[in-house]
């Protein structure tokens, strides 16, 4: 069953990671996994599991997966499907989720608006005088003391 798959898949792991790292036999599991920068093989699983209960979840109705999804609304005790045991084990709903439709546009098509990079705070300074468009975005990033940083600024108008 699915527990034997994860043992075999957790074997595999250590072995790899014994050869990466070339540690003992003897060193734990847990330990090797953290050195290597590795999930444990039963969190990540989960993980990949959730992240595919989630999926199905947030796909547009046109979707046959979705449709399906949508009509899971309680729990089967006989013979449940994979998307029954998913839905059930993450408390996965297809009302609960939001759905974002993408924005699509075709590749070759170029943007409606300008990205400009200043080498300069004077040259920043002169392009913006210069700006009349109706709406500005600036973003800044920053990384300090191990940190990672960003902020943006929306303008419309003369106002932010």
């Amino acid at each position: 069953g699915s527990c034997g798959a994860l043992r075999k898949m957790e074997s595999l792991q250590r072995s790899a990671t014994l050869a990466i790292l070339g540690c003992y036999r003897t060193t734990p599991t847990d330990l090797l996994d953290a050195h290597a920068n590795l999930w444990p093989m039963e969190l990540y699983l989960d993980r990949l599991c959730h992240r595919a209960t989630t999926r199905v979840c947030s796909l547009p109705i046109t979707n046959p997966v979705a449709k399906i999804a949508k009509g899971i609304t309680r729990r089967v005790k006989k013979q449940p499907s994979p998307l029954h045991v998913l839905m059930d084990r993450y408390s996965a709903s297809w009302e609960r989720t939001e759905t974002i439709t993408p924005a699509i546009r075709r590749p070759t098509k170029s943007n409606k608006f300008k990205i400009i990079i200043p080498t300069s705070r004077k040259e920043s300074k002169e392009l913006e005088e210069k700006d009349d468009a109706d709406i500005k975005i600036a973003s800044d990033g920053s990384g300090y003391e191990g940190g990672i940083g960003a902020a943006a600024v929306l303008w419309r108008r003369d106002r932010e």
